[in-house]
Formats: C-alpha cells, sequence, structure tokens
C-alpha cells in the first residue's frame, strides 16, 4: 500500500508539473532579451555586459547603470550549447523547472511538517494557484528557476533540523544552493 501511495504521488506530482510546464507559451522577452544577450556575450568571450536606463525602472527609481545576476544567463548559454541558439531552447530550463517544482516543493514542505496531506495540499495551493501560475512559473523570466531554488533550500533546511547529527556536508550544500540563489534574482 505504501509503495502505491509513493507511486501516486510521484506520478501526480510530476504530471501536474508536466501539465504547467506544457502552459508555458510566453512570447513576450521583456529581460530575456537582456539575459540572451549577456549569455551571447559570455560565449562569444565579449565580457560581461552592463546596461543603463533613466528614472522609473523597477530595478531602481532614480536609474542607473546595472549588473544583472549570472546564473540565468549562464543556464541559457548552457541550453543554447546543448540544444541549439533559438528561442524555444531558451525556455528549457524554464521548462525543466516547472516539471520539478511540485515535487520538490513537496519533498521541501513534507520534511517540515511530517504530514504528507498537508504538503501535498500546500503544494498544489501554491502551484496552481493563478497569479503564481502565470506571473512567476510563466514569466520568461528566471522566476521559475529561482522559485525552485527556494523549494530546494526549504528541503535542505528541513533536512538540516530533523538530523540529530550535524553534517558538516549538508552545510555545505545549503551554502552551495544559497549562493545559487543570490546569483540567480538580485531580490
Amino acid at each position: 500500500l505504501l509503495r502505491h501511495r509513493i507511486l501516486l504521488l510521484t506520478g501526480s506530482l510530476l504530471a501536474i508539473g508536466v501539465f504547467q510546464a506544457g502552459s508555458y507559451r510566453v512570447v513576450a522577452m521583456d529581460d530575456l532579451a537582456r539575459y540572451w544577450i549577456i549569455a551571447d556575450s559570455i560565449v562569444n568571450g565579449l565580457g560581461y555586459p552592463t546596461w543603463e536606463a533613466g528614472p522609473g525602472i523597477a530595478q531602481a527609481a532614480e536609474g542607473g547603470k546595472f549588473v544583472d545576476t549570472p546564473m540565468f544567463p549562464l543556464l541559457i548559454a548552457v541550453s543554447f550549447s546543448a540544444t541549439g541558439h533559438f528561442y524555444h531552447c531558451v525556455q528549457i530550463r524554464l521548462i525543466l523547472a516547472n516539471i520539478a517544482l511540485p515535487g520538490l516543493l513537496f519533498l521541501g514542505l513534507r520534511s517540515a511538517v511530517s504530514r504528507d496531506d498537508i504538503a501535498v495540499a500546500v503544494t498544489l495551493l501554491l502551484v496552481l494557484f493563478p497569479p503564481f501560475q502565470v506571473h512567476l512559473l510563466g514569466a520568461a523570466e528566471p522566476d521559475a528557476v529561482f522559485v525552485l531554488e527556494l523549494a530546494a533550500v526549504i528541503w535542505l533546511l528541513a533536512r538540516i533540523e530533523r538530523c540529530s547529527d550535524i553534517r558538516l556536508r549538508n552545510q555545505v550544500i545549503l551554502g552551495v544552493v544559497l549562493v545559487i540563489v543570490a546569483l540567480t534574482r538580485p531580490e
């Protein structure tokens, strides 16, 4: 019975991730164009570009010169090298993040609360919440990857908290994931 329950949970969460990823059809470039330029610049050995903007932008009210965080452009460069240099190739890391998110979020929440029913309910409420789906998981920006990394942090923190013996390995892994989070989004 337990084996069937695990298979049902795993299959359901994977299916939700696949359907969420399948609904991803953003065609607007928004900030994606900047990340694409950075990825191309890195791959072609042209350095790491900066950009300037006037007053009133989201990053800073007074405007200025900006440097984007490197993780998302690096993921785009990896996507390009693995699958080609096309718009849909840029979306691969967002699609994979959408597929993995329900399962990883469930694991983190289950580790934190020790109850499958609560972990499933919170995972479904979050992942299926329409504004979250559209504005975070469906954006042509690093948000889906960022949320996946935060889910990994929840899982790692819960594992460290539950361990009776504090292992340096778990703390180092958490530190690495936190560095990756910091390099993904500037917030």
